[in-house]
């Protein structure tokens, strides 16, 4: 298959510790790949290894069937890379930076930038350095857009964001994807990609703890209610961990299937509501796996 992203075993060190530890997932062309975990676990580590900011201690990755060890003077071409760190530092405006920048990506697309910028209510008069964190998000994002790419790496964007540009933007994601364009978004608004994301990769001290399509989260856990004062043994299991208190009083717990089965009366304790992806990361980053 040629996948849009793949990794092997990818290790990352800073001094004696790894950051990422046999990193190891692949992502599908035309796929909302959701990258998840605490802050510190490696998600940023990871963005910069597959933008060859950083090279990797072991492990092998590619883009587009181009491995990172070898130069590719076209490797970024169909790459848009966004990140929470990006900082144009040059005092001018928007548009008379912009003119300039555009020239290093023959695909530019300038109405659609220009049309983005305005959607955002931002002034090309205006310079990069006077905008608000999150007016500088929207910038780089719609800059990356314009490049027109086949993969969006996102890292951490979206929490500087207001509502509404949030929504926009994750939006036109979703309508990039069905057009056929790849998104790794590494993100800890885990509400917000729930109903985007096709497969989601949750990362925990620099390890993959779950790496699965959202749709099949169902079938590996199942979540449960428990009533105010009811007690079963249930509850009591290491495996089950409450991961949400509800209007009624009553908390919402999730649970291996596997350790379930060993219940009787597990079907009728079941959380109708389906299982959702920040249920799962409070689930396993509270459980550590042993």
């Amino acid at each position: 298959m040629n996948y849009a992203i793949k990794t092997e075993g990818i290790t990352k060190f800073y001094g004696v510790s790894p950051v990422l530890d046999d990193v190891s997932f692949s992502v599908e062309p035309g796929t909302f790949f959701a990258l998840v975990g605490k802050n510190g676990v490696g998600k940023s580590t990871l963005m910069r290894v597959l933008m060859r900011f950083e090279p990797p201690n072991r492990g092998k990755a590619w883009v587009f069937g181009k491995d990172l060890e070898h130069d590719h003077p076209d490797f970024n071409a169909n790459i848009g890379y966004v990140s929470e760190t990006i900082e144009y530092a040059i005092p001018t405006s928007l548009k008379h930076f912009f003119a300039s920048y555009r020239k290093l990506y023959p695909n530019w697309d300038n109405s659609l930038f220009e049309r983005v910028i305005r959607e955002m209510n931002i002034s090309l008069d205006t310079q990069f350095r006077s905008l608000s964190r999150g007016q500088k998000m929207q910038v780089a994002f719609s800059a990356a857009l314009a490049s027109h790419p086949k993969l969006l790496l996102l890292d951490e964007i979206t929490s500087v964001m207001d509502a509404n540009a949030r929504s926009f933007f994750m939006h036109y994601l979703g309508n990039f994807t069905k057009q056929g364009g790849t998104v790794l978004m590494a993100t800890n608004i885990i509400y917000e990609v729930q109903h985007f994301a096709k497969q989601v990769l949750l990362l925990h001290e620099g390890q993959v703890k779950l790496n699965c399509l959202v749709n099949e989260i169902s079938s590996n856990f199942v979540k449960i209610r428990r009533m105010p004062n009811v007690q079963d043994p249930i509850f009591a299991d290491a495996d089950c961990s409450e991961v949400t208190i509800n209007s009624d009083g009553s908390s919402s717990h999730v649970i291996p299937i596997a350790t379930a089965k060993k219940y009787s009366n597990i079907e009728k304790m079941k959380d109708m509501r389906g299982i959702t992806i920040e249920e799962i990361f409070i689930y396993l980053t509270r459980n550590r796996w042993k």
